[in-house]
């Protein structure tokens, strides 16, 4: 008789799904870190919240797997970012603060930046990380596995003046 607690809902028992998911792990740290392109493993995308629940036009505050997110939900045209909730300069939270346009305004000491990049808009080596976000049937979903790299810039290059 067979314990339908040790059956998933694929079809498997809990050993094979635990391999399935371990293998598939497996292949997406090898692909990344081999430098595979963003299509060559498996994307490990995870619901969020409901698309209704995401104030428009500002942050919304929300924790999964550990991490401290920001939501936004910008309009004409309908966008969404997930990015880090923390400020890297004093641990201000993110999703607390202003958005005009696509800058988020950090509610402490008003450093600002672009939703689109990550990157700081008073100094480019200030950074949040941010992460692939979609919509799916009324829902956020991001990939927090694969945050987006930011620009990159070369650190020996002259600062701007």
């Amino acid at each position: 008789m067979a314990d339908s607690k040790a059956t998933s809902a694929t079809g498997g028992g809990r050993y094979t799904d635990f391999f399935n998911g371990l293998f598939a792990r497996a292949v997406h740290l090898l692909a990344k870190r081999n430098g595979a392109g963003r299509d060559a493993y498996i994307m490990a995308y995870v619901e969020l919240l409901p698309l209704a629940k995401c104030h428009t036009g500002r942050g919304t505050y929300i924790e999964c797997g550990g991490r401290e997110l920001a939501v936004f939900r910008l309009v004409e045209p309908e966008r969404i970012f997930v990015i880090d909730n923390t400020c890297p300069h004093a641990n201000g939270n993110l999703s607390g603060g202003d958005v005009e346009g696509d800058i988020v305004s950090c509610p402490w000491h008003f450093w600002e930046f672009n939703l689109n990049t990550g990157v700081c808009v008073h100094s480019d080596r200030a950074r949040v990380r941010r992460y692939r976000a979609e919509l799916r049937d009324g829902h956020v979903w991001a990939d927090l596995d694969a945050p987006i790299p930011a620009p990159w810039k070369d650190p020996c290059a002259p600062c701007d003046t």
